[in-house]
Parts: structure tokens; C-alpha cells; sequence
């Protein structure tokens, strides 16, 4: 075992922490690395794999989950039973949250060039969905937490959105999610060694 943490009456194993964040998401990559890079081709691809695009969301929501919670425990903060990934960040150190999102800012792909996510529109099945006319949001690290601080609870209950009378559309940002796993990850690494 790894470097243990006590909050309150629990004790956390952060080695065992990561070591699981990884696992799931290195299941979500299984479906990650097949996506093409060209938007139609993307969409096809998801849609003939439709339980691999859920079980990918909700694996790399899981992971980006538990890193935030290893890291909320190796600075000392109380980890909450919640799955909402904003609000595991958001009361952070200003440190930590400074360097995680100076790191995303230089490395994340806002080109347009690149495939970055997958929208699935979740329609009533007598019903054709309306065209999109809202536009998606700049890709801020902050945004992309809030817009998907609930896959993992929404993406892994699929089948009981689908039974809503109403045209909902979701979002999987997997490059940007996979971005920010890799930064808290690393984050979570360093100040690990750092209090060894």
C-alpha cells in the first residue's frame, strides 16, 4: 500500500486512490482511442458504439472524481460524498486551482481542428430532435467542470433518460476531461512525493 491520509474517523490510501482513477480511465480510453478525427465519422463511430461512448463517459468522470478527491485529502481538505466535479475543485487551494488551470490554458485544444467531443441528443423516440441553437460554451477548465459535473451520474443512467418526454442534449468532452484527469493526476503525484 501507499501513503495513507486520516480525515475525521476515515483513513485514505492515496496510492490506491490513483491506482483506481487510472483503471477507469484507462477504460475510457479504450473507446477514446478509436474516435476519428473528422466530426461525422466521430458521430457514426459513437453511435455504433453507443454502450462504449457511456461506459467511456462514466469511466473518465469516475477517474477525474477520484483524483480530485485524493487530491482534496493531500491538501488537507474534506472530501464530501458527491460525485459533482466543480464543487470537488472549485474549494481547492488557490494554488493548486492556479497551477491545475494555467497547465490546462497552455495545453488545451481550442484550434477547432481536432475532434474534441461527442453530443448525443436524447429525443423522445416518437419524435425527431430539434436543431441545436444555443451555442456550446468557450472550453474553460471551469465550464467543462460544470457541464460535466453530473456525467457520471448521467451517463451511467442512460436508460432512465431516455424514458424523459423531453429532447435533452449531453455532452462528452473526452479530450478536454482526459486533459484535466492527466493535470490533477499530476498534480495529486506531486504533492505526494513532496509530503513522503
Amino acid at each position: 500500500m501507499g501513503k495513507t491520509i486520516k480525515q475525521n474517523a476515515k483513513e485514505y490510501d492515496v496510492t490506491v486512490g490513483i491506482q483506481s482513477a487510472d483503471s477507469f480511465r484507462e477504460h475510457a480510453h479504450f473507446f477514446i482511442s478509436k474516435i476519428p478525427n473528422d466530426m461525422n465519422k466521430a458521430h457514426i463511430y459513437a453511435a455504433n458504439d453507443f454502450g462504449g461512448l457511456i461506459t467511456s463517459a462514466t469511466n473518465m468522470a469516475f477517474a477525474i472524481e477520484l483524483y480530485l478527491k485524493i487530491l482534496r485529502a493531500l491538501t488537507g481538505k474534506n472530501i464530501p460524498d458527491s460525485h459533482h466535479l466543480w464543487e470537488l475543485f472549485k474549494k481547492l487551494p488557490q494554488e493548486i486551482k492556479t497551477h491545475i488551470q494555467d497547465n490546462y490554458n497552455k495545453q488545451n485544444p481550442v484550434d477547432g481542428n481536432d475532434v474534441a467531443a461527442l453530443e448525443v441528443m436524447i429525443a423522445p423516440s416518437n419524435q425527431s430532435p430539434p436543431n441545436r441553437t444555443e451555442p456550446r460554451k468557450e472550453p474553460s477548465l471551469k465550464n467543462i467542470l460544470i457541464t460535466s459535473s453530473n456525467t457520471f451520474q448521467t451517463w451511467r443512467y442512460m436508460y432512465e433518460i431516455m424514458e424523459h418526454k423531453v429532447h435533452k442534449p449531453i455532452c462528452y468532452e473526452y479530450m478536454r476531461l482526459d486533459l484535466i484527469a492527466h493535470l490533477v493526476r499530476s498534480t495529486c503525484i506531486q504533492l505526494s512525493n513532496k509530503t513522503q
